[in-house]
């Protein structure tokens, strides 16, 4: 009797382990994709995508996608580098805030974890 115990405690122990390792790969993963997002969202360009002051200008110009692309590249700013990235730091930050169903703190922290740990 205490034998089939303990091989049940193991069983149920294992069983256990077996998701603490899948649930340590999702996390894995999610950093992956935040890190990815957030060094996407980095490169002035599509930082500039990002910005709804470009983004009205493109509208109201009528740009398709490859137009903007080469708009945002070549136009002349209307804010500094810094404030483009800010607002695409933020773009992303309440975007993940709002899809994962995070205070947009939490979705802040997970974003800098990500972009801290090592490249896999």
């Amino acid at each position: 009797m205490q034998q089939q115990a303990r091989a049940a405690l193991a069983r149920k122990v294992a069983k256990a382990a077996k998701s603490h390792r899948k649930i340590a790969e999702a996390t894995a993963q999610r950093a992956r994709d935040l890190d990815e997002l957030r060094r996407w969202s980095s490169d002035p360009v599509t930082a500039k995508l990002l910005s709804p002051d470009f983004a009205a200008g493109v509208a109201a110009g009528g740009m398709a996608a490859g137009q903007a692309l080469a708009a945002a590249d070549a136009s002349p700013r209307k804010m500094a580098a810094w404030e483009d990235r800010e607002i695409a730091r933020r773009t992303i930050t309440s975007e993940v805030a709002c899809t994962l169903h995070l205070a947009e703190r939490t979705a802040e922290s997970l974003i800098g974890e990500a972009s801290c740990s090592p490249a896999r």
